[in-house]
């Protein structure tokens, strides 16, 4: 019997995600956990027998778009390409 994962499986994923993303790394794991917890919940609201795969993916996405935007609004530096608010 193998040892259990000690993190979920998607949350590599979504660290993943927001680096793409352009999240500096003192901010993945925040961005990371936030796309988890909403990814949860919202599996609620999925159909049964539907796949909340590609839903979570969109989720961890906008969490990490949502991070660059607003720390670029606050005047932070990121690696991210610029943009206007």
């Amino acid at each position: 019997m193998g040892k259990p994962p000690t993190v979920f499986p998607g949350f590599e994923l979504f660290r993943r995600l927001a680096r793409r993303h352009g999240v500096p790394e003192r901010n993945v794991e925040d961005i990371a956990q936030e796309a988890l917890l909403r990814g949860l919940e919202a599996d609620k609201r999925i159909d049964p027998g539907g796949d909340p795969a590609p839903y979570r993916v969109t989720i961890a996405i906008n969490q990490a778009r949502n991070h660059v935007r607003d720390a670029r609004c606050r005047g932070e530096v990121t690696h991210a390409a610029a943009a206007r608010c």
